[in-house]
């Protein structure tokens, strides 16, 4: 989550404003506005200030929408579905082969 700070209490809660999810896959990233966000104390890890003169991402980073993340997160599970799928035939296969 990614927003400005609107106020906090004593228990750590917090309100964030104008906030977006950045969803990041690869070198690929999407920002889908969720707006305003009540944080309860509890759940924050971190919280801390962005420097503005930073730059916000690495250069090699590509912004895409919604569905081409969705695609490509898509993708990457199939691919990976698919090489140990292999890897395991390819091992079914060697200890046959072994006999």
């Amino acid at each position: 989550m990614i927003g400005t700070l609107g106020g906090f209490d004593g228990h750590g809660n917090m309100v964030v404003l104008y906030t977006v999810e950045r969803m990041v896959f690869d070198r690929y990233y999407c920002d889908l506005p969720i707006g305003l966000v009540i944080v309860r104390g509890e759940e924050v890890v971190v919280c801390g200030e962005l420097d503005p003169t930073a730059p916000e991402l690495p250069s090699n980073m590509i912004l895409v929408t919604r569905d081409e993340m969705n695609e490509a997160r898509k993708a990457e599970r199939n691919s990976s579905f698919l090489r140990t799928t292999m890897r395991r035939l390819m091992n079914f296969l060697e200890c046959v082969s072994d006999d």
